[in-house]
């Protein structure tokens, strides 16, 4: 009862903030936002390659089938996207190109990372790709690029479950994704495999299949997400997986949270590391506060400015070509929004130490947080000593809840979005 009341508080937490996104003149001269303003404490720069060689019917990203023109025509705004960050005075050190697939079309892809090496001075780059993508020539072309993090979009092991994904076909069954793996794992500083838990019709078995596999094969870090549907999407995935439900999600964490015990230690609330492995890099929302988002469909935040970028891919391209930023949408949060979202934000990574608020704000937690905190100790989620605040072991799942209920708020504006452009699109 604890946890739903909260989850409910927060589902309206992340629904209150994409609700007041609202229009924005995104230009250079005589605009509404200042993209200058937070250059120097920002070095996180994420792209949004919104194209899929297949579309996943539970997918909730801004994502469209490919298209080798638009692709083309694409790739080279992005490029004018990143000419306004660095004549704005950006310097990004960290790049995360995020989707979508980016490695849909290689050469593109490539031709992207060098021109943002030659503007910025990036040496963390983290790529997002499926299994299908790690073939021998692959691994090298991704290795040559610099990429430091892999992220894998895996989601199950479970060739029934894949093929009602839609992802049996396109990506590979269990072997395949396996065999790929093995052969991407030693060549990275991190690779990251993405699963799901709490699929429709996903049993006790089945996971626990998939966390022995997952033990077995050692992979630098796995993120184990929940399921976090919108509207539209739960009710296209209902066609070919069944209904979604809520019902099992704790008990699926906990099996989860076990069996990687043995062998990695949590990173954040859902994304686990490989112990004594000294350079794993975890997710960019637990290490770099502010980031600024570049493509379609890209979210960025900066100082309590929570920006989304035009989920129209011709709008977009119009919008850069003509000397815009991509955004076209902003919220500014109150000083006790900001508190209220750093905090979410801090504690997905386990822990805050005292410091953090008194470096800020020279204010401890309890004088910024006094009802907040009285509820999570009230639930058992937190323990609070004289270095930090830190979650507890059912704390963690609190935090899956609170995560996941915020990210289905985003989701269900990203859907909300797409339709406005594509009302044919779930």
């Amino acid at each position: 009862m604890k946890g739903r009341l909260f989850s409910l508080y927060a589902r309206q937490y992340g629904l209150h903030h994409m609700n007041r996104l609202h229009p924005v003149d995104g230009a250079l001269n005589g605009g509404s936002i200042d993209l200058a303003a937070a250059k120097d404490n920002t070095d996180l720069l994420y792209i949004h390659i919104p194209y899929c060689e297949s579309l996943c019917p539970y997918c909730t990203f801004h994502r469209i089938q490919y298209d080798a023109r638009s692709a083309a025509a694409y790739f080279q705004a992005l490029q004018q996207e990143l000419t306004l960050y660095h004549w704005l005075g950006y310097q990004f050190t960290a790049l995360y190109i995020g989707g979508g697939t980016p490695t849909v079309n290689s050469k593109l892809l490539k031709k992207l990372v060098l021109f943002a090496r030659k503007l910025f001075p990036i040496d963390q780059l983290s790529v997002e790709t499926n299994p299908n993508f790690l073939t021998n020539d692959n691994v090298l072309f991704l290795k040559d690029l610099g990429v430091n993090r892999l992220s894998v979009g895996v989601q199950s092991l479970q060739n029934d479950l894949l093929d009602q994904m839609g992802r049996l076909n396109p990506y590979g069954d269990k072997a395949r994704i396996l065999a790929h793996l093995s052969r991407a794992i030693p060549e990275f500083d991190t690779v990251n495999i993405d699963m799901i838990f709490n699929l429709p019709g996903q049993t006790e078995a089945q996971l626990l299949s998939d966390l022995d596999t997952i033990n077995n094969l050692k992979p630098t870090q796995v993120s184990w997400y929940p399921l976090m549907p919108s509207r539209q999407s739960a009710k296209a995935m209902s066609k070919s997986m069944g209904t979604f439900s809520f019902t099992q999600e704790h008990a699926f964490y906990r099996l989860i949270d076990d069996a990687m015990a043995v062998q990695y230690q949590a990173g954040s609330a859902w994304c686990f590391n490989l112990k004594d492995h000294p350079s794993a890099i975890d997710e960019y929302v637990v290490t770099h506060e502010n980031y600024v988002g570049v493509g379609s469909g890209a979210f960025g935040y900066q100082n309590g400015q929570l920006m989304a970028t035009s989920f129209s891919i011709d709008d977009y391209i119009e919008r850069v070509n003509s000397g815009h930023s991509g955004i076209t949408q902003m919220q500014r949060m109150s000083h006790t929004e900001v508190l209220r979202y750093q905090l979410l934000m801090q504690l997905f990574s386990l822990k805050v130490p005292h410091r953090f608020w008194l470096e800020r704000y020279q204010l401890l937690p309890d004088q910024l947080f006094g009802r907040e905190l009285k509820i999570l100790r009230w639930m058992g989620a937190i323990d609070i000593d004289q270095d930090g605040i830190r979650l507890t072991q059912y704390g963690r799942y609190v935090w899956v809840v609170l995560m996941r209920e915020f990210f289905m708020g985003v989701n269900q504006y990203r859907s909300t979005m797409r339709q406005l452009v594509n009302p044919a699109v779930q």
